[in-house]
């Protein structure tokens, strides 16, 4: 799935959110990016119903820069974490 129909989903799922970024590091044509968000699930996100839970994320992102624009973007989030705090899976421990 495509960042265009990722974000879409995503914002209507966490209308409310605010990101803030930790650190960002920029060498050649990449430039790596962490973040951490918080948000408040109001719609509904990988089949999960609105919740109205508040929840916090970190991710890390790398992207890569040719001619200004973005044409590669990878990098990681604890989706599981995100699910634990919508009570879509169990806590451990």
């Amino acid at each position: 799935m495509s960042f265009k129909q990722v974000a879409p989903a995503f914002a209507a799922a966490f209308s409310e959110s605010w990101f803030t970024i930790e650190t960002i590091i920029s060498e050649g044509d990449l430039v790596a990016i962490h973040c951490s968000w918080r948000g408040t699930h109001q719609g509904e996100y990988l089949g999960i119903a609105a919740t109205g839970k508040q929840v916090t994320e970190t991710l890390t992102r790398f992207y890569r820069i040719v001619e200004g624009r973005i044409v590669e973007m990878w990098g990681d989030e604890n989706v599981h974490g995100l699910l634990q705090q919508l009570g879509a899976v169990p806590q451990l421990g």
